[in-house]
């Protein structure tokens, strides 16, 4: 699940949502266990809890950068001559 500027949604995270922090127990299809600081559980749907206007993903560490390794080769000769002509501008 992606959330907010490509941040993924996984167990132990921690949310805002519906005024109060939430942390992430569990993931089941699009159902999302959360628990709040004060102890209540509770479950919602991914996409209600993601659209939540106070929704945001906290203290989650931004996922790694990965190279797109692989696609320049999909391309045809004249697509990737001008691909790497254009990167050593």
């Amino acid at each position: 699940m992606t959330a907010g500027g490509g941040s993924v949604l996984r167990p132990g995270d921690w949310v805002t949502f519906d005024d109060g922090e939430h942390q992430v127990v569990a993931l089941a299809g699009t159902a999302v266990r959360l628990r709040s600081a004060a102890g209540t559980e509770s479950v919602v749907l991914a996409s209600y809890l993601m659209a939540a206007p106070d929704f945001a993903v906290t203290g989650a560490e931004p996922l790694p950068e990965m190279e797109p390794f692989g696609l320049l080769e999909t391309l045809p000769e004249p697509a990737r001559a001008a691909a790497a002509e254009w990167q050593r501008q």
